[in-house]
């Protein structure tokens, strides 16, 4: 005979949490925190940022540069960079022209580049399918105080946030600091640039 226990007839079963529902609510979690430091959302501080600083108010950390470029040579130099440590850039969102068709606010430069490494996307969807909603890995390039400030999401961080454990930890865990060891390096590399108009070097 069934043991039905306590429950009356036609009484629903409570639900239970898989694993895979507690993995989407960590990521849903991690993807709202990190646009809580979108510059639309949040007060970015005034001034110029030394290489490698990054926000003071950012919830996550971001390794970023400043460069003496104008916008359209830095977004240049910052797709060349993210090529040679081997990102594509599959996204190039234009924030100044779309608040201003949208909205008709004014506001400085702002380009927002969508980078991905198809190894490395390969190696986490493959560990883990739901970690797509983390990709691509966004590269901010925008005008502040007449200089561009280049800034890099740091997977290792956001990773960190939206960690639940799981079997495959260790897997994303590998792949985020080798995405983050190259975006870092991407970003150090631009401290070569110069602006189009500089005069050769003498000598």
């Amino acid at each position: 005979m069934e043991d039905t226990g306590s429950r009356s007839e036609g009484e629903p079963v409570a639900a239970t949490d898989s694993p895979d529902d507690r993995r989407w609510e960590h990521l849903l979690h991690a993807l709202d925190v990190a646009n809580d430091t979108h510059p639309h959302r949040r007060h970015a501080a005034a001034g110029p940022r030394r290489s490698g600083s990054a926000p003071e108010d950012a919830a996550v950390p971001a390794p970023s540069i400043t460069l003496d470029l104008p916008q359209d040579a830095a977004v240049e130099a910052v797709t060349a960079a993210l090529a040679a440590q081997g990102f594509g850039v599959l996204t190039t969102i234009d924030v100044r022209a779309t608040l201003k068709a949208k909205l008709d606010a004014d506001v400085e430069d702002y380009t927002i580049l969508g980078a991905c490494n198809p190894a490395l996307a390969h190696q986490a969807l493959s560990a883990d399918p739901a970690i797509g909603l983390l990709l691509p890995c966004n590269v901010t390039v925008r005008r502040a105080d007449g200089r561009t400030i280049v800034q890099a999401v740091d997977p290792t961080e956001l990773l960190a946030m939206a960690g639940d454990g799981g079997p495959r930890s260790s897997d994303l865990a590998d792949v985020a600091r080798d995405a983050s060891r190259r975006l870092r390096e991407a970003l150090a590399s631009l401290s070569t640039a110069v602006p189009p108009d500089a005069p050769p070097p003498a000598g």
